[in-house]
């Protein structure tokens, strides 16, 4: 748990100290639930995720405000924060449990998709107030990230002829590896083909579990039309 920020394991005693003020327990960190199967898509993973995989999952707006109270009490973010986004150090989403059937929006099995690199680690228990599923992870970031019509192709000239036209069906978006590899900070680890663009998100402040295999390094994510 030290590979994440310095105060997430006071927050999560606190969370598991007060289980019992929540209607579901929040299911976060994130990033603890991930792995990702092929390193070479990590930077790529990395601008895709942004700062979710530090953030919680909860299933209600009272549980919200309960898991505010705690991170404020940490010293974490002020009492009065009005606004939890996915800019924040700590993304809280608000989503209800729900295993939804996610295959009719999967492209082809002939391309890897950010979902079909990732391996959502085996985690299932159940507490009084509610079961966490490593499922309601998988969810979530289908919900949050589209992980699961994001397909990568490590060439980008394949990447191109892919998405020409439009590209295959069912598919979101497109990313391919830079050929060059990453040469420092600033320079880019791949490319979005076509899409909107996807800016590089600082990662200073958010720091994922060794087991995630993300390597926080600065590179980001340059744009193909």
């Amino acid at each position: 748990m030290l590979a994440f920020h310095e105060k997430m394991p006071n927050v999560l005693d606190e969370i598991q100290r007060k289980r019992g003020m929540f209607k579901q327990m929040p299911i976060g960190p994130l990033g603890s639930f991930v792995k990702i199967k092929k390193e070479q898509w990590s930077g790529i993973c990395e601008n895709l995720f942004g700062r979710s995989l530090n953030g919680f999952l909860v299933s209600s707006y009272q549980d919200l405000e309960r898991l505010r109270e705690i991170l404020s009490a940490k010293n974490w973010y002020p009492p009065k924060s009005s606004e939890w986004t996915n800019d924040s150090d700590v993304p809280v989403f608000v989503s209800k449990r729900d295993l939804f059937d996610y295959s009719s929006g999967e492209p082809d099995k002939q391309y890897d998709t950010v979902l079909r690199i990732l391996e959502v680690c085996p985690l299932s228990y159940s507490l009084p107030n509610g079961e966490i599923s490593n499922e309601d992870v998988k969810r979530q970031l289908i919900i949050q990230n589209h992980i699961e019509s994001t397909i990568l192709i490590e060439s980008r000239q394949d990447a191109d002829q892919a998405m020409y036209g439009g590209g295959p069906a069912r598919v979101t978006a497109c990313y391919a590896l830079n050929p060059e590899g990453r040469k420092g900070p600033g320079s880019a680890c791949g490319y979005k083909i076509g899409g909107a663009y996807v800016p590089f998100t600082n990662l200073s402040n958010v720091q994922v579990v060794v087991e995630a295999e993300f390597l926080l390094s600065g590179h980001g994510v340059d744009q193909l039309g």
